[in-house]
């Protein structure tokens, strides 16, 4: 396993020696059989940020967020229905594509991606149950452990939240929306160095706040042309409703979901003059 064997995921990455060095390190863990912790969480963090990275550009960006690309109904909902991509979903997909019917450019190029991020996800996954306490280099098993460095805290620049570093980003964590007592899927800050050192991450959330507004935009503009609305059942195991317009709660159904989404709005509207004048006034750390 080399570095050049990757050449997708090395188009996408930042900082590509920082990959290169993760993949080195993942192909000496599997030679000696064992890995150690911080080196392990270190190298599934990198790869993680490397497979977001790659499917971002080579799928979402390409096909999924381009405005000329004409996708079906039916491999739109595919799509939606794919887990968050990172590392750890490779697998999960790469075995959804196998069962999909769909051909053509997009499945391919899905496919093409999945296939070469493969054996990453596999041979991190082999190592899970193979950690062990020691010294990050696994070059010589002699070597006493160090003393593990105190951790560094700083803001995500998505969720603004403390969270500590590894390698100069934003350790994984979870994504709680405000106003929503539940963990949403991983916050995509991991990405992204923190708010102190970059504007980066502050950049893309700025942008995803003004995809989210187009999106509702849209579905109250065409809201006259809304057939039906899925009600989700109550606690853990209630299931969901589906209302259509002959049904007899529809109308009061349907004005608490425009009145949701006008909320929405505002809120939104509200959020992206925040996000702006954060930075216009952004400056980097000193040091």
């Amino acid at each position: 396993m080399k570095p050049e064997h990757f050449p997708l995921l090395r188009s996408a990455q930042q900082n590509l020696a920082q990959f290169d060095q993760a993949v080195e390190q993942l192909a000496i863990a599997q030679q000696a059989g064992g890995i150690s912790r911080p080196l392990f969480r270190h190298v599934q963090d990198t790869l993680s940020r490397a497979v977001y990275r790659a499917w971002d550009k080579h799928i979402d960006q390409r096909f999924f967020q381009c405005s000329k690309q004409i996708i079906s109904p039916e491999l739109a909902r595919l799509y939606r229905a794919l887990p968050h991509m990172r590392l750890h979903s490779v697998i999960t997909v790469h075995e959804k594509l196998q069962k999909s019917t769909f051909t053509g450019p997009i499945m391919a190029a899905m496919q093409h991606l999945i296939d070469e991020a493969y054996p990453l996800a596999e041979a991190v996954n082999a190592l899970k149950d193979k950690m062990i306490e020691g010294p990050l280099s696994l070059n010589s098993a002699t070597k006493q452990p160090k003393p593990r460095p105190a951790k560094i805290i700083k803001t995500c620049p998505v969720c603004f939240r403390a969270i500590a570093l590894i390698g100069g980003y934003m350790a994984n964590h979870g994504y709680q929306r405000s106003g929503r007592m539940i963990q949403t899927a991983p916050c995509a800050g991991f990405r992204f160095p923190p708010l102190e050192h970059s504007n980066e991450g502050l950049i893309w959330l700025i942008q995803d706040l003004y995809q989210r507004q187009a999106l509702i935009q849209s579905a109250l503009d065409d809201q006259a042309n809304l057939s039906r609305l899925v009600i989700p059942g109550k606690g853990l195991n209630g299931g969901a409703t589906t209302l259509t317009r002959d049904s007899p709660s529809w109308p009061s159904f349907f004005e608490h979901h425009v009145a949701q989404l006008t909320r929405e709005l505002g809120q939104l509207e509200t959020e992206i003059q925040r996000r702006e004048e954060q930075l216009s006034a952004w400056q980097p750390e000193d040091g």
